[in-house]
């Protein structure tokens, strides 16, 4: 009886054991392969995966390597593909190019356009009722502008956010994150604004820097640490040590000495 004991609880600890965890990935093909890091499980010899799942095919077991790729060719680009890996309770192994799998679509843009105080879009199909954040393109960087919260369903959806464009060319998208946490985004939009390009004075300074109109900024130390930031006609920049600073305003890069 006793012996009968022991071999149910060195089954059960086994169980335990190969079903420690489960690593899904999920979304449409691309063309690409999925490459994975595989550390050891803590014995020679031994590997974290156990089982690799495909689309509920399991496609490689028991892998006894510390990198390993996983093929799709077999499949065609925009095929829906789930990935399971499923691991060792003591190790966890790690997607190298999760974004190989586009995230799954979760709304449909119908239009997109730019105006000289709004933008303005319209969905449809939209899978889940989450938030839509608006990005603008400034120095180079996408920046979050705002959020309008999105409304779900499969009919049409119309959408409105007032903006203040800086001078020359504007760059816009939205984007909506999915349910495996990756963001779906819009297309790019170019809006134009005739507006004059914004100013500041002094370029050598010791207390108030002054713009022409209120603007976003951003002020850079030498080493690249933004050391203020805001939306302003002014700022007030006595607490900064001397030195020279760098400051993005109206999406360029400025130069000015603190005294």
């Amino acid at each position: 009886m006793k012996r009968f004991i022991s071999s149910i609880s060195f089954l059960f600890l086994f169980i335990i054991e190969i079903s420690a965890g489960v690593l899904t990935l999920e979304g449409e093909y691309q063309g690409q392969n999925i490459y994975v890091q595989n550390p050891s499980a803590g014995e020679p010899g031994v590997y974290c995966t156990d089982d690799v799942i495909v689309n509920g095919e399991v496609v490689m077991s028991n892998i006894k390597s510390s990198a390993y790729e996983i093929d799709l060719s077999k499949y065609t680009i925009g095929d829906q593909i789930s990935i399971k890996i499923i691991y060792k309770e003591n190790c966890k192994p790690k997607i190298i190019n999760p974004d190989a799998l586009r995230s799954r679509q979760t709304f449909e843009t119908v239009s997109f356009t730019v105006d000289k105080g709004n933008i303005k879009f319209t969905t449809k199909g939209e899978t889940i009722k989450g938030k839509f954040l608006l990005e603008q393109l400034r120095n180079n960087k996408w920046t979050v502008i705002g959020e309008v919260e999105g409304k779900g369903g499969q009919s049409f959806n119309n959408y409105t956010y007032e903006i203040t464009h800086h001078s020359g060319l504007n760059t816009y998208r939205f984007k909506q994150m999915g349910p495996d946490g990756k963001f779906v985004y819009s297309k790019p939009v170019d809006f134009k604004s005739d507006k004059g390009a914004v100013t500041f004075y002094p370029n050598r300074v010791a207390y108030e820097i002054y713009f022409s109109e209120e603007t976003n900024f951003e002020i850079f130390d030498s080493y690249g640490n933004i050391v203020k930031k805001g939306f302003a006609k002014q700022v007030n920049v006595e607490d900064l040590e001397a030195g020279v600073y760098y400051m993005n305003i109206d999406n360029r890069t400025e130069k000015f000495l603190k005294k």
